[in-house]
């Protein structure tokens, strides 16, 4: 079995069934780097539980993925299906509720959220693309435009790569990105 194929094999296990975050950290950093050109698309996201608290928030509010058309171009947060996809912007979402209320579990809020992603659908990108040094080694990674986050991304295959959001005063969060044959949002 080749790294790469005990790469996807461990991801897709952890997907499953979760890992520790010193676990995923060093998956992390074993990975080969992606360069910018190689992310363009759309990318369906998933989550890798490692017992951060926002594990399973997005994927509860029906979070698709990512969008990386151009270096420029990029919309971090995808949400619905494949035939009507919103682009939102990040920058209206509430994360420091989630330190006081678990919206996974409470389906007021979460179906009130789901229906209001439409009226935050943002036609203009919200994020940037750029090569970034993490662990000593140069990647790509998406930059938001206004929150103080990063996602770093690493490539398991072509089609599949492990993301770790750097949040500002937060643990990493780990998640997936499989690349989609869409074309367009």
């Amino acid at each position: 079995m080749t790294q790469a194929q005990q790469n996807q094999e461990w991801l897709e296990r952890a997907e499953r069934a979760g890992s520790t975050q010193a676990e995923a950290y060093a998956r992390f950093a074993a990975l080969a780097p992606i360069a910018i050109p190689d992310m363009f698309g759309i990318w369906r996201g998933g989550g890798l539980p490692t017992g951060h608290r926002l594990d399973g928030l997005l994927e509860t509010y029906g979070w698709f993925g990512k969008a990386f058309f151009s270096e420029e171009r990029v919309f971090p947060l995808l949400f619905g299906e494949d035939h009507k996809l919103t682009r939102v912007n990040p920058r209206w979402l509430p994360l420091g509720l989630t330190e006081k209320w678990d919206f996974r579990k409470n389906p007021l809020p979460r179906t009130a959220v789901r229906q209001a992603m439409r009226l935050l659908d943002s036609k203009e990108p919200t994020a940037r693309l750029a090569r970034v040094d993490w662990l000593g080694i140069g990647s790509t990674a998406m930059i938001y435009d206004r929150l103080p986050i990063i996602d770093h991304f690493r490539q398991v295959t072509p089609n599949l790569l492990m993301g770790l959001m750097d949040l500002r005063g937060q643990p990493p969060f780990f998640f997936t990105l499989r690349r989609t044959q869409l074309t367009r949002i």
